[in-house]
């Protein structure tokens, strides 16, 4: 599970970073984002048993191919059963539909360091005041 995926828009000599997220219930001011679920598969190596991930990527959505062509495939929270166990038909249309309801928000070269694991790295910088701009 996971709240939103970074992507980068690479224009000039230094790349802007978004992150892409379910936009927050307007009910409830301050709170996170929803927990959303990427499509994944998983395998075992016949040889060794070394269990192996991927998350499935495919064509950005309308939000996202501004920034970047390919994105995280989400599944939508009704799915997850069918994502799981449904059969491959079922599978396939749960990824055909984008999700809806997201927002893409700039934010700092923060992101840019593994070593960063923390609320800075989702700051939106599109609200900054007039002392902040330069």
């Amino acid at each position: 599970m996971a709240d939103g995926f970074f992507a980068w828009r690479r224009s000039g000599k230094k790349p802007q970073a978004f992150w892409v997220h379910p936009a927050p219930d307007p009910a409830r001011p301050g709170a996170r984002s929803r927990a959303i679920a990427f499509a994944g598969v998983a395998a075992t190596h016949r040889d060794d048993d070394q269990l192996s991930f991927a998350i499935v990527v495919g064509p950005a959505s309308a939000l996202v191919a501004p920034i970047t062509p390919a994105m995280p495939l989400v599944v939508p929270a009704d799915g997850y059963a069918a994502w799981l166990t449904g059969p491959r038909e079922r599978a396939r249309e749960l990824l055909a539909t984008p999700p809806d309801g997201w927002r893409a928000d700039p934010v700092s070269s923060w992101v840019n360091s593994v070593e960063h694991d923390d609320a800075k790295c989702i700051e939106s910088t599109s609200n900054l005041a007039q002392g902040e701009l330069f």
